[in-house]
């Protein structure tokens, strides 16, 4: 795209077709995350597995887990989404994670908004209890399959951590997360230079340095992600309001 234009043309290559366009401003909402690469964590003796290993990205379709014990690594959105779907059918799912996650087993709103009143005021006027009170309450919660710590190595027949406990497995489902991609697979340019993402600033999660009359959908990552989504449309759609009711592009 030129940046000095008051019209700016966009070039799109489409499946090997080169298309133009005609456009005052863009907003990119193509995917954030890089599914062609996942990311890949370092497990020191993944190789020596003699089970298979899979990463949800590249699930083979006709793969048969049924009867047989999966380990699943990580304890994200990934993991768990898969973890119930897989207990219907597999013989045993451990989830092994470095850091201690949870999720509440009650969706009554009244409940959660109660305890949470009592427990911030516990821990204003006992701070020094909240933390012991927590831990003993989530040990009496957690269950066999969850198995908190770090990984010493993966051994031929499963999981050692550096405690010294196995998890004996047959598969390992590592849901050790996606890379970012924000733009998607876009190779932006302006004026026929690349944009380099990683050296810009970015304006409210919503527009970037440099790239004129550009938008682009981001959610927020210590939040609801959609919530981020609608603060960059609003952003977006304010701007370009705000441009043509001054009468200046776009």
């Amino acid at each position: 795209m030129p940046s000095e234009k008051p019209e700016a043309s966009y070039s799109f290559d489409v499946d090997s077709e080169t298309k133009r366009f005609q456009a005052r401003f863009i907003v990119l909402g193509a995917r954030y995350f890089d599914y062609q690469s996942p990311m890949k964590a370092e497990i020191p003796g993944l190789e020596c597995f003699a089970g298979k290993v899979i990463h949800p990205q590249f699930w083979p379709a006709d793969y048969d887990y049924s009867d047989k014990k999966i380990a699943m690594i990580g304890s994200g959105a990934t993991a768990t989404t898969l973890l119930p779907a897989l207990a219907e059918d597999a013989a045993r799912v451990a989830m092994v994670q470095r850091s201690p996650s949870s999720l509440a087993g009650f969706c009554e709103r009244l409940r959660q908004a109660l305890n949470l009143a009592l427990f911030v005021t516990f821990c204003h006027y006992f701070s020094a209890r909240p933390r012991d009170v927590m831990r003993k309450s989530t040990v009496s919660q957690l269950p066999e399959w969850i198995v908190t710590g770090r990984i010493d190595r993966v051994t031929e027949g499963g999981i050692r951590m550096e405690d010294g406990s196995m998890v004996d497995t047959d598969v390992i489902v590592a849901t050790t997360g996606l890379n970012m991609k924000i733009r998607g697979d876009i190779d932006l340019r302006v004026d026929g230079e690349p944009v380099i993402w990683g050296e810009k600033l970015a304006c409210n999660v919503a527009m970037i340095e440099d790239v004129p009359n550009t938008g682009f959908m981001f959610g927020y990552a210590d939040g609801a992600w959609t919530l981020g989504f609608d603060n960059a449309i609003m952003i977006s759609s304010a701007s370009a309001s705000s441009w043509s009711a001054r009468g200046s592009h776009p």
